[in-house]
């Protein structure tokens, strides 16, 4: 029995692939999501504002965000959020499908939210040490 002849043109298929790569044209854009994200971010749930990093990036990377390109302005860390779209000051954003926030002034689309731009309106649930009066002084309601 005689083994699968797997050249072409006289080569091997192995470098035959190799040479097509080198010499062929520019790669391609990475893949995007049927939203249009690029495959380093993660959308949680259909109705956030915020898509999740998948991984560190750094400043000027490039992202496709909702069909648009945009460019990093820092270094970001996994886990990160990004605006989904425009937001303007006061806007609330879905994490998860629930508000985990809202915008302390406009937050472009692609921009990083975080501290910055993004007040948080859950973490007085999650203090220890404060008392329901604390608490009721600030303006939150007791569960």
């Amino acid at each position: 029995m005689t083994e699968p002849d797997h050249t072409t043109a006289g080569q091997p298929a192995a470098l035959t692939r190799l040479s097509l790569t080198a010499q062929g044209p520019t790669p391609l854009p990475p893949p995007t999501d049927e939203d249009g994200n690029s495959p380093e971010l993660l959308l949680l749930a259909p109705e956030d504002d915020c898509l999740v990093l998948r991984t560190a990036l750094p400043r000027s990377h490039w992202l496709s965000v909702s069909g648009r390109k945009v460019r990093l302005d820092d270094d970001l860390p996994v886990g990160h959020k990004i605006a989904r779209h425009d937001l303007p000051a006061g806007a609330p954003v879905r994490k998860y499908g629930a508000v985990i926030g809202r915008t302390t002034r406009a937050v472009a689309h692609g921009e990083n939210l975080h501290t910055h731009n993004l007040e948080s309106t859950y973490m007085a649930a999650h203090r220890r040490g404060f008392s329901a009066a604390d608490r009721a002084d600030e303006g939150e309601t007791a569960p």
